[in-house]
């Protein structure tokens, strides 16, 4: 077939024309009647294939706006992705991400809904849609969206951990410790499970099985205070003073800031040096004053101070 003088190969330029160009062969009474309706094919085609590219193009700069935490510049380059292609289920996915971290749960969830509709089996768009429901406190649709992810494939950690999550908040216990368990047979270097493993085996009772989870996620992952001093806690708790006093002070040189670090720190300072409790505690209330959730805590040091300094 020529168009304008010009061998125009439907095979070898868009696929889902080799209909078209049947079609074609028996389009109207004459050559130059089906080389006018090929033109108006060519240009149609010409056109799809542009608005592709151009969606790519944006879309690719979204991902790294997205990267360098740009999420002003990222939600603009992907908005255009979605309006060159509407069809775009990753450019939809992509965007809601942006949405949801800058807090527009509203707008995240319109376009991972969006996603699913292009492509209802798209795992990553349910495992998004199920965490914003989470932390709306939509356990019921969360748990289905997490489900579906996993119907979709059953190998993804980050899915089964979520769903402990859900499981636990719902107070199923031995659930959620399977759930968080199966995130682990896929992926054991996933700290985040051992860490969530941990604090289900604490609030249980059972510290052994708590330390043990704690100890694999700080193997993989240093870099939490929180851990940190969660098990100098336990430790205090234990009365194993000088595992607790390590912990503590790692807590402290993770974050110098964290205020149960300094706490727990004086609380173990007063079995064994009253100056140095003395210290940590006028230590902790410059750290602690003013903040909210530090209010009982607070005063709990100042009384301790008061008879330390009697």
């Amino acid at each position: 077939m020529y168009v304008k003088g010009i061998k125009f190969n439907f095979d070898e330029y868009y696929p889902a024309a080799k209909g078209i160009r049947d079609y074609l062969l028996n389009y109207g009474e004459s050559e130059e009647e089906r080389g006018e309706f090929l033109e108006k094919v060519v240009a149609v085609l010409d056109r799809i294939r542009g608005e592709i590219i151009y969606a790519e193009e944006h879309y690719k700069n979204g991902i790294k706006y997205l990267q360098a935490n740009e999420y002003g510049k990222a939600a603009v380059e992907l908005k255009r992705a979605v309006e060159f292609n509407p069809e775009f289920d990753e450019a939809h996915l992509q965007l809601g991400l942006v949405y949801h971290r800058g807090g527009m749960l509203d707008e995240a969830i319109t376009q991972f809904q969006r996603a699913l509709e292009i492509s209802p089996r798209y795992a990553a768009a349910h495992s998004n849609l199920g965490s914003i429901y989470y932390f709306q406190g939509m356990l019921e649709e969360a748990t289905n969206e997490f489900k579906m992810a996993l119907k979709v494939d059953p190998n993804l950690p980050v899915v089964h951990n979520n769903l402990g999550g859900v499981y636990y908040k719902k107070g199923m216990v031995e659930a959620a410790i399977s759930e968080v368990k199966k995130a682990l047979n896929s992926d054991a270097g996933y700290a985040e499970a051992h860490k969530n493993l941990g604090f289900i085996y604490l609030h249980q009772g059972l510290v052994s099985l708590a330390i043990e989870e704690f100890k694999q996620f700080i193997a993989i992952d240093d870099s939490s205070a929180f851990v940190r001093a969660t098990l100098g806690s336990i430790y205090l708790n234990k009365r194993e003073i000088k595992e607790a006093e390590k912990e503590l002070l790692r807590a402290l040189e993770i974050d110098p800031q964290y205020p149960n670090a300094h706490f727990y720190l004086a609380s173990v300072y007063e079995r064994v040096d009253q100056k140095k409790a003395i210290r940590q505690w006028k230590r902790y209330l410059e750290v602690a004053r003013g903040q909210p959730g530090e209010i009982q805590n607070v005063l709990k040091a100042e009384e301790r101070l008061r008879q330390l300094e009697r």
